[in-house]
Formats: C-alpha cells, sequence, structure tokens
C-alpha cells in the first residue's frame, strides 16, 4: 500500500519558483530572434534549437525584442560633418595655397625684373661717347678788315643705349693748349639722336685774339717745319643733355674731357691720338 506523503507549505513553494524559473527562461529565451545573416530571415530560437553555427558563413546574434534600433537624427549628422569638413577643407585647400603662393612668387620676381629692367635701361641710361676724328685750322672773317684765325674740330658722336634717344643742346666748347685758354666756341645743337645711332658734329672755336694771340709754334707759316714736335691740345666741352624715353624725358648735364695730339699746325694737319672721358654733373 503506498503512502502518500502530504506536501508542505515548503515543498509547494519550492515547486512553485522552479515553475516560475522554467517560465522566466522560456520567456527570456522567447524574447529574443534569430537572426541568419545569411538568408536575412529571423525566426524564434525554439525553431531553430539546437543552433548549428557554420564556421565563416553564418552568424547567428541575439537581439532583444524591446531594443529598438534606428537611424540617428539628422542633427547629429550634421554636428559629424562640422568635425569633418575643416579637416577635408584643410587638406584639399594646401594644393590651393601652394599654387596661390607660387603664383604670387612668381608675379612679384615679374614685377621686379620689369623695374630693374626700366631703372637700367631708362632711368640711368649711359653717357654718349665721343672721338676727334679731324681738326682744321679756318679763316674768320668779320668785316673787311677784321680777320682772325679759327679751329673747326670735327666730332663723332655716339648713343651707346637701347631705348633711350639723346636731344644735344647747345654747350659750350673751350680749347687749351698748355693749360691756357686759346680758342672759345660752341657745340651745336641736335634735337634728337636714336638709340644705337652715331652722329658727326662740327665744333667751330675762335681764337682769343685779346689774349694776345696764339702762340708762336702755332702759328701756320711758323708750323711747316718738317721737324716740329707733335702738339698736345685739349678741349673742354659743357653740353646739356635730353634722355628721352617712352616713360619720360630725363635732362642732364654733362662734361666732356678731349685730350688730342697733332702732328702739326699746317696744311696737312693729322690727329695722332686722342681720348675723351665723359662725366656727369652733380
Amino acid at each position: 500500500m503506498e503512502e502518500r506523503v502530504p506536501t508542505t507549505s515548503h515543498d509547494n513553494h519550492h515547486n512553485h519558483q522552479t515553475s516560475m524559473h522554467e517560465a522566466g527562461q522560456e520567456d527570456e529565451i522567447d524574447d529574443y530572434y534569430v537572426i541568419d545573416n545569411v538568408n536575412g530571415t529571423k525566426n524564434n530560437i525554439d525553431d531553430q534549437m539546437p543552433i548549428i553555427v557554420p564556421p565563416h558563413d553564418t552568424y547567428v546574434i541575439l537581439v532583444p525584442k524591446d531594443q529598438i534600433y534606428r537611424v540617428p537624427p539628422p542633427e547629429n549628422a550634421e554636428i559629424v560633418e562640422k568635425y569633418r569638413n575643416p579637416v577635408q577643407i584643410s587638406r584639399s585647400g594646401r594644393p590651393r595655397c601652394a599654387y596661390w603662393s607660387l603664383s604670387i612668387v612668381l608675379v612679384v620676381a615679374f614685377i621686379i625684373s620689369v623695374f630693374i629692367c626700366i631703372h637700367h635701361f631708362t632711368l640711368k641710361p649711359k653717357n654718349p661717347t665721343f672721338y676727334i676724328k679731324h681738326f682744321a685750322i679756318k679763316t674768320q672773317v668779320h668785316n673787311k678788315k677784321n680777320h682772325s684765325l679759327g679751329f673747326q674740330v670735327s666730332m663723332e658722336t655716339s648713343n651707346p643705349n637701347n631705348v633711350n634717344d639723346i636731344g644735344y643742346v647747345e654747350g659750350i666748347a673751350i680749347l687749351m693748349y698748355k693749360g691756357k685758354k686759346i680758342g672759345h666756341g660752341s657745340f651745336p645743337r641736335l634735337e634728337n639722336q636714336g638709340s644705337r645711332k652715331t652722329n658727326t658734329m662740327e665744333v667751330k672755336i675762335a681764337t682769343l685774339s685779346s689774349k694776345g694771340g696764339l702762340p708762336k709754334e702755332l702759328q701756320p707759316q711758323s708750323s711747316n717745319n718738317k721737324k716740329s714736335k707733335p702738339l698736345n691740345f685739349n678741349l673742354l666741352l659743357n653740353i646739356p643733355l635730353k634722355m628721352k624715353t617712352w616713360l619720360y624725358t630725363k635732362k642732364v648735364d654733362v662734361k666732356v674731357n678731349c685730350d688730342f695730339e697733332l702732328n702739326s699746325i699746317g696744311d696737312n694737319i693729322k690727329v695722332l691720338s686722342r681720348k675723351c672721358d665723359v662725366q656727369r654733373k652733380l
């Protein structure tokens, strides 16, 4: 005869807790989905028991039902873009910054080179050069009773500048012999001498009779002696110049000092040597 043992309240309470625990596990398991990342389907975990996870291809993810996944709000995206844009601008701006820096350097170098060329060719033009070609004695007739000897010096002037034209204003010419002034004249006017051009100028000099006339060795009748020694002269010129360019016209005064040597003062005068130095007046 089987004896029944009455259940106590403690056992009933234990069994009740056990049932509730098992029911809670089922509910907890039932609160999850099985997501197959290959097929893209979701099923209850009870339908997939036991779970077999193929290596490398299939992953099982338990997602609580009450957890909601959604797209972040638009303001979050704007905040992220604000942090991303400065980096992108700085990276993309580096080539532009280098390009503009190189462009500025090239423009500045071009402006400096143009300024140097203008300064070299226009602001600081070269002085003209002078060269004595011939020397002659001329008789100057003042009236029927007054005659005097004079000199005529043929000079060659050259403009060495590439872009500057030179205009010669009438200047002063002084002839010196042994440190004494023996003649006075003028340098002729020339309106425009083009760049790299050469012109011949005739400088007429009158003797200074008030100073006692010419020295004896400079008299033509006494200079026909073949044994006469070479004669050294000095010609001083003060000439105002106009340096002309497309940009401006600059006025300068030059002082020319020409030392030359003649074989004699007679019928056949030859220039043995000559040298002319040109300086600008300050």
